[in-house]
Formats: structure tokens, sequence, C-alpha cells
């Protein structure tokens, strides 16, 4: 990663190059998430609502940046797919509606 500075206020610009460093992180993708189907009980307001899914499992979801995208409408009562973290469970992403 580059970095223009400025030297002794004369206008002159130069780059030096900044490292990060930093230590190993394991990343989760797409396919690290649990998918869940549910239905959807409440809507909360922004964009999130309650969803309670077949195994007694409430999540509170938010709707993805693709359905956001493409204005898909999701309702009380809608069968939807809830992408959910391993270490934590009790909210997700909305990315699929039946």
């Amino acid at each position: 990663m580059w970095s223009i500075r400025s030297r002794n206020g004369n206008g002159h610009r130069y780059k030096i190059q900044i490292r990060h460093f930093c230590r190993e992180r394991s990343i989760l993708s797409r396919n690290d998430l649990i998918q869940l189907e549910g239905v959807v009980a409440k809507v909360l307001g922004g964009g999130t609502m309650e969803i309670h899914c077949k195994n007694d499992i409430t999540v509170r979801g938010v709707l993805s940046g693709r359905m956001k995208k493409h204005r898909i409408k999701v309702m009380v009562g809608d069968r939807v797919q809830v992408s959910v973290s391993p270490y934590d469970t009790t909210h997700g992403l909305i990315t699929y509606r039946f």
C-alpha cells in the first residue's frame, strides 16, 4: 500500500510504502455460514425482522444487500432462508425468500 507524503512543505511529493503487519486471521466465507429456513414472525423496522426457524430457534435477521438492491419485499408470514454465523446464532442475513 502506498502513501503520498509532502516533504518540507515545498510542494514536492514522494511516495513511501507502508507495510501492514497483521496476524493470520481466519475469515468466514459465504460457504461457512449455516443456512436455516424459517418464517418471518415480526418486522422490527430498519430492515430487521424476527424469524422463527423450524428447530425452535428465533433469529433476528437483516435483509442482504442483493435483496435490497433488487427491492425484494419480505413481509410477515413469508418463508425465508437465513444465513447464520456459527459463532453467534442469534442474528443473521436473510438471503432468499421462497
